[in-house]
């Protein structure tokens, strides 16, 4: 399980690592009783930013922190620690959308993308928050925030 996130989406990750982790008391359903290996990507814009590192080490998780300035970790963005990710078959993100759009182009696996959308009225009246996918037009905060990775048209969303 690759979970790459940046700062904002680490609170919504910590719970499916923890489910697959060998320190997890409950296996996740979706593991069928065995655990699976969590590596962690995380992005931050500094070494003083970084936090839920140390969470993720104690599930086990494989962590490798990514910096913008390149005071700790790897220099860059959290896409630039794809290359370390490992053997993974699956990618649950969550992010901006040019972050999850750049994930999209460096990963070669199915996943799901939890999309951090600015939403006028959060109940889909306003449309403001729509993205494209395979099956038509899509509210995040109506019918998402969580996309299956092959059903977005890349092509069509703004960053």
């Amino acid at each position: 399980m690759f979970l790459p996130a940046l700062a904002t989406g680490l609170t919504r990750r910590y719970p499916a690592c923890a489910r697959s982790s060998p320190a997890a008391a409950w296996a996740s359903p979706r593991c069928t009783g065995s655990r699976r290996r969590c590596f962690k990507r995380l992005g931050f814009n500094g070494a003083d930013d970084i936090f839920y590192a140390d969470e993720f080490r104690a599930l086990g998780a494989s962590v490798i922190v990514a910096t913008a300035d390149g005071s700790q970790g790897v220099h860059g963005f959290v896409t630039d620690a794809v290359p370390y990710a490992g053997a993974y078959t699956h990618v649950f993100a969550c992010g901006p959308t040019a972050m999850l759009r750049a994930l999209d182009a460096a990963v070669e696996t199915d996943g799901q993308f939890s999309f951090e959308e600015r939403m006028g009225c959060g109940f889909g009246a306003c449309v403001g928050c729509t993205l494209r996918t395979k099956n038509g037009y899509k509210r995040v905060c109506r019918d998402g925030p969580v996309f299956r990775r092959e059903e977005i048209l890349w092509q069509t969303q703004p960053c």
